[in-house]
Protein backbone atom coordinates (compact mmCIF):
# COMPACT_ATOMS: atom_id res chain seq x y z
CA UNK A 1 0.00 0.00 0.00
CA UNK A 2 1.08 3.50 -1.10
CA UNK A 3 1.88 6.06 2.02
CA UNK A 4 0.35 9.75 1.79
CA UNK A 5 0.60 12.26 3.66
CA UNK A 6 -1.53 15.33 4.72
CA UNK A 7 -0.26 17.81 7.18
CA UNK A 8 3.19 17.65 8.34
CA UNK A 9 3.86 15.74 11.88
CA UNK A 10 7.42 15.32 12.75
CA UNK A 11 7.45 11.31 12.90
CA UNK A 12 10.17 9.97 15.24
CA UNK A 13 11.88 6.71 15.30
CA UNK A 14 9.76 4.06 16.73
CA UNK A 15 8.95 0.52 18.15
CA UNK A 16 6.01 -0.26 19.36
CA UNK A 17 4.52 -2.96 20.09
CA UNK A 18 -0.08 -2.64 20.29
CA UNK A 19 -2.27 -6.09 21.71
CA UNK A 20 -3.14 -8.35 19.62
CA UNK A 21 0.14 -8.64 17.89
CA UNK A 22 0.18 -5.58 16.15
CA UNK A 23 3.48 -3.65 15.50
CA UNK A 24 4.57 -0.22 14.72
CA UNK A 25 7.96 0.76 13.25
CA UNK A 26 9.13 4.12 11.82
CA UNK A 27 12.43 5.29 11.11
CA UNK A 28 12.77 9.20 11.63
CA UNK A 29 10.79 10.76 8.86
CA UNK A 30 8.79 8.20 7.76
CA UNK A 31 7.16 5.85 6.32
CA UNK A 32 5.45 4.00 9.00
CA UNK A 33 4.77 0.27 9.02
CA UNK A 34 2.10 -1.70 10.40
CA UNK A 35 3.68 -5.60 11.10
CA UNK A 36 5.77 -4.87 8.41
CA UNK A 37 3.87 -3.58 5.32
CA UNK A 38 3.74 0.52 4.86
CA UNK A 39 0.63 2.10 5.79
CA UNK A 40 -1.22 4.57 4.64
CA UNK A 41 -0.18 8.06 7.06
CA UNK A 42 -2.32 11.06 7.34
CA UNK A 43 -1.00 13.90 9.54
CA UNK A 44 -3.52 15.95 11.10
CA UNK A 45 -0.89 18.67 13.12
CA UNK A 46 2.25 18.56 13.71
CA UNK A 47 2.02 16.36 17.09
CA UNK A 48 -0.67 13.68 15.50
CA UNK A 49 -1.11 11.35 12.87
CA UNK A 50 -2.52 8.46 12.31
CA UNK A 51 -1.23 5.51 10.22
CA UNK A 52 -3.78 2.88 8.80
CA UNK A 53 -3.13 -0.72 7.35
CA UNK A 54 -6.39 -2.63 6.65
CA UNK A 55 -8.86 -2.81 9.51
CA UNK A 56 -5.74 -1.26 11.55
CA UNK A 57 -5.33 2.10 12.76
CA UNK A 58 -2.88 3.17 15.02
CA UNK A 59 -3.01 6.93 16.49
CA UNK A 60 0.33 8.77 17.78
CA UNK A 61 0.61 11.79 19.26
CA UNK A 62 3.81 13.62 20.91
CA UNK A 63 3.35 15.19 23.75
CA UNK A 64 5.67 18.32 25.14
CA UNK A 65 7.92 16.00 26.86
CA UNK A 66 9.21 14.69 23.42
CA UNK A 67 7.77 11.48 24.29
CA UNK A 68 5.19 9.60 22.16
CA UNK A 69 1.71 8.15 23.07
CA UNK A 70 0.48 5.37 20.66
CA UNK A 71 -3.11 3.56 20.57
CA UNK A 72 -4.68 1.41 18.04
CA UNK A 73 -8.24 0.30 17.00
CA UNK A 74 -9.18 -2.65 15.28
CA UNK A 75 -11.22 -4.77 13.73
CA UNK A 76 -13.96 -6.03 15.99
CA UNK A 77 -14.45 -2.78 18.36
CA UNK A 78 -10.16 -3.57 19.01
CA UNK A 79 -8.66 -0.87 20.91
CA UNK A 80 -5.63 -0.51 23.58
CA UNK A 81 -2.54 1.49 24.26
CA UNK A 82 0.96 0.07 22.62
CA UNK A 83 3.99 -0.07 24.37
CA UNK A 84 6.87 1.35 23.14
CA UNK A 85 9.94 -0.61 22.87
Amino acid sequence: MEASSTGSAAIPFVNAECPGDIFVHADEGGPVYLDGEEAQFTAFSETYFEAKQGEVTVSATTIPDGTLDISYTGPGRANGVCKLQ
